[in-house]
């Protein structure tokens, strides 16, 4: 049993049974539909048969009469003689010329029929032994449905019974095929987003195919996972092993510089400069690092005001310390599940990058929509140009400066730290210049756990 129900997930074994039910169905009721219409000429069922040789048998001794017909009540006999030349005389006596076919047509057979003619219905030959002559009666009969009537008058109108026959198999059939085909759309399209957790339950439904094909998918993750896992540890190691060098060349550097050489003054300067830019790109990296993967069990629930508050008052502070102004709306009070560390370190790469392009002024806005955090950074700065913008928060990417600004010499990290970040929360990040740069980011306010309850 188990194994028939193992045969039978197969995707092409379901896809052929269906269709081969289907179409086994459909031509069936093709065929069999029009012999229950009763004005063709049909088999008269055995109990029948056996009624009617009754009664013909108690007609031709109770009343004889006409020598080809009879009558009782309003039955009607008619009698076809063996004889050839008699037999002539009996169907010339008919005047319905639909009687006269039926009769030419069945009296041959040694079978029993029956067809309905305008509400009426003819039975016969009805024989018996010793007896040459065949035996017909005619009686009334209830009409048969007009509706009916024109049913099998419409190939049409069965065709479009079949179509309706197959409406179901078509619908479990094609529920069957997209139900799992949508789990694996929903999967790769959060995979696309950020979420890299593999989904088991993908590999225990549908058809086998399907899920040999969740199999893969899930191993693929688990393979992108553990390289990601190496290139981040990696990447954190060789960050840590250039910090020691950079350290003791910092040192040295110090060094020189106590022994105040007037020779070398400006050299050791533009040393030290350029040690500062390595260590602020080494930190760089290191957060970009750590963005890449959110770890679940940092998540934690936070209200909302008592995360952004000390950032956006930190932030209103440095803007007053460069001459400009960062203006904020009250925070929703509303609780949120994030990574405080990563939420708080893109947040602030945002502002930062504000306050230092605008020319006096930044706005942070807050609001909730549909269950979803979204904060809005905008400055009064130049803004970016339009063919920058889709790349601004790729890593390292820097494009051409605004006319009149000098790089701040930003490591090129800092957006894409952001778009790290919310990725890591399952949000978006969009950025567009109106009459200054407007970033806005979108967080869902409660994280997705993947179970099976999602499904």
């Amino acid at each position: 049993m188990k194994k028939r129900i193992q045969l039978f997930n197969r995707l092409s074994v379901r896809v052929f049974i269906t269709i081969w039910i289907s179409m086994a169905l459909m031509i069936s009721l093709t065929l069999l539909i029009p012999r229950f219409d009763q004005r063709r000429i049909l088999p008269t069922p055995e109990k029948e048969r056996v009624f009617y040789t009754t009664k013909v048998s108690n007609m031709l001794f109770s009343m004889p009469t006409n020598r080809y017909l009879d009558y009782k009540d309003d039955t009607e006999l008619i009698v076809i003689p063996d004889d050839i030349s008699e037999r002539y005389n009996a169907i010339h006596q008919l005047s319905d010329e639909a009687i006269i076919n039926f009769i030419v047509s069945t009296l041959p057979s040694d079978k029993v029929y029956q067809q309905e003619l305008d509400n009426r219905e003819i039975i016969g030959p009805v024989r018996f032994n010793l007896d040459p002559s065949a035996y017909y009666l005619s009686v009334k009969a209830l009409p048969q449905s007009y509706y009916l009537n024109r049913f099998y008058d419409a190939p049409t109108l069965i065709f479009i019974l079949m179509l309706l026959i197959s409406l179901p198999f078509a619908g479990v059939l094609s529920w069957s095929l997209s139900i799992p085909m949508k789990n694996l759309r929903k999967a790769t399209e959060r995979i696309s987003k950020g979420d890299w957790s593999t989904d088991k339950y993908l590999e225990s439904r549908g058809p086998i195919e399907y899920r040999y094909l969740a199999r893969s998918l899930n191993h693929m993750i688990d393979s992108l996972n553990a390289a990601r896992n190496e290139k981040n540890r990696l990447f954190a190691n060789l960050s840590h092993e250039l910090r020691t060098p950079l350290t003791r060349i910092q040192l040295a550097n110090s060094l020189i510089r106590i022994k105040n050489i007037s020779e070398v003054e400006n050299e050791v300067k533009r040393i030290n400069d350029n040690l500062l830019l390595v260590e602020d790109r080494i930190q760089a990296m290191l957060a970009l690092s750590k963005q890449t993967m959110l770890n679940q069990d940092l998540v934690e629930t936070f209200e909302l005001s008592d995360l952004l508050s000390p950032l956006l008052s930190d932030a209103a502070f440095e803007a007053i310390e460069n001459n400009k102004e960062l203006i904020f709306d009250t925070i929703p009070n509303v609780t949120i599940e994030v990574n405080a560390e990563l939420f708080h370190s893109g947040l602030e790469n945002i502002i930062r990058n504000a306050i230092h392009y605008a020319k006096s002024k930044i706005v942070v806005s807050t609001e909730i929509i549909n269950q979803r955090l979204s904060i809005n950074v905008h400055d009064d700065g130049p803004g970016v140009l339009e063919k920058d913008l889709p790349q601004i928060f790729e890593p390292f990417y820097r494009g051409d400066r605004p006319e009149g600004f000098q790089d701040y010499g930003g490591s090129g990290l800092g957006l894409a730290i952001v778009s790290q970040m919310v990725q890591s929360h399952r949000g978006t990040v969009n950025a567009k210049n109106d009459n200054g740069l407007s970033i806005t980011i979108e967080i869902p306010l409660t994280q997705i756990h993947l179970d099976a309850a999602d499904h």
